[in-house]
């Protein structure tokens, strides 16, 4: 993938070579346009073609992107069109069942001895649950929504947390990356997002704040709760606006943008963004929607 020209042999070998990468490699898993240069080592300034063959596999159909941006496989049971066969089968059975939920509503021939008692809906036991949680908080604890009630998935997408989408240090476990203040390459397990002094940060997520701390390298930050093992930290902050055990919810003002740590001088004021899953950090642009420039 390292040479390029114009001509369509050439095209349709490389659109050959990548449908066969990701259709019959048991290797690989979904991946986003960048993740595949690497993968094939294609030169930044030629990655364009590839970005031809891949939209000209999806469409045709050869393969499929997912709404994070990652080419797979494509799903068979969202491509196949209901015959007028399965169309009419489907009438029928709702037909039937309509007979039958009519017959089994009718009243009853004899009046009911005794009341019956009226089950409560989920969502009036999910409030019944607030007003005691609510209620126990009297003795002056800090009570918030068990980290249970949040619902974070490997399909949940996160919310910008600040006014830019401008990644001034990407997320990078498998290869170095660029540290500019420390003039080195190393790996790095979060994001650092652009901003300016004093810029509102908002949460990305719901969330309940398990921490609020400090270290020398991210400076004050908060992480959250996300539910189902993520957490989510949010570093280079002041003012922070919550505290710990707090419930927040998506899009709450969290803090502000603090001056850059030592460590951040010449990248200047950003966000510090790390994100979880399980204990392990997870490239949180892949829950954002975000298109590499």
């Amino acid at each position: 993938m390292k040479e390029y020209d114009k001509s369509e042999s050439k095209f349709n070998e490389r659109k050959a070579m990548i449908a066969d990468m990701i259709l019959n490699n048991n290797m690989y898993v979904p991946m986003k346009a960048k993740e595949i240069a690497s993968l094939l080592q294609v030169p930044r300034d030629e990655r364009h073609v590839l970005q031809e063959v891949l939209d000209a596999l999806v469409k045709e159909g050869t393969i499929d992107i997912s709404k994070k941006g990652k080419y797979k496989k494509p799903d068979k049971n969202t491509t196949e069109a209901p015959t007028n066969n399965d169309k009419d089968a489907a009438a029928n059975v709702n037909k039937e069942t309509t007979t039958k939920a009519e017959e089994t509503t009718q009243p009853p021939t004899e009046p009911q001895t005794e009341p019956v008692k009226a089950v409560p809906s989920e969502e009036a036991t999910k409030s019944r649950t607030v007003e005691e949680t609510s209620t126990s908080s009297e003795n002056g604890a800090s009570v918030n929504a068990p980290a249970s009630s949040l619902s974070f998935t490997n399909n949940s997408i996160l919310v910008w947390p600040v006014e830019t989408n401008d990644i001034v240090i990407e997320f990078s476990m498998d290869t170095t990356t660029y540290f500019a203040t420390l003039d080195m390459y190393k790996t790095s397990d979060a994001v650092c997002i652009r901003s300016s002094l004093n810029a509102p940060v908002y949460a990305a997520a719901d969330g309940i704040v398990t921490a609020n701390s400090y270290n020398e390298e991210t400076g004050r930050f908060i992480s959250m709760d996300l539910g189902n093992n993520y957490e989510l930290t949010y570093g280079q902050l002041k003012d922070i606006q919550v505290d710990e055990g707090s419930a927040v919810a998506k899009g709450d003002l969290i803090g502000y943008i603090s001056e850059p740590t030592k460590y951040y001088t010449v990248e200047g004021a950003n966000l510090y963004l790390k994100l979880t899953c399980d204990g392990s950090a997870v490239d949180p642009l892949d829950y954002l929607n975000y298109e590499e420039p």
